[in-house]
């Protein structure tokens, strides 16, 4: 199983409101990135940072899928009122299981 992880922040104000709208995420796009492999996600908030982390057997490859699924684009439309544009992949350095 491949790891990866990536930082974003939540534009100034939105925090609360970005939390509420993960609270309702899209039953059709978890189903969808189950479908793209993800087989496991979370998502964290720590004032405007926001880490997610995801694991997958081929992260690169459940990426491109994601990358044309309609269900994401939309819910990527939809949240870049909420996010800022940069997304940083993460370097592991160290893992334990």
């Amino acid at each position: 199983m491949e790891r990866a992880a990536f930082v974003l922040t939540v534009r100034p104000g939105l925090e609360q409101a970005y939390q509420d709208e993960h609270t309702r995420a899209w039953p059709e796009l978890i189903e969808e990135a189950r479908h793209c492999g993800v087989r496991n996600q979370s998502v964290y908030l720590h004032g405007r940072t926001i880490f997610v982390y995801m694991e997958a057997a081929n992260v690169e490859e459940c990426l491109r899928k994601l990358a044309v699924a309609p269900v994401n684009a939309r819910w990527d439309r939809f949240m870049e009122a909420f996010i800022e544009p940069e997304t940083v992949r993460l370097l592991e350095i160290f893992h334990m299981d």
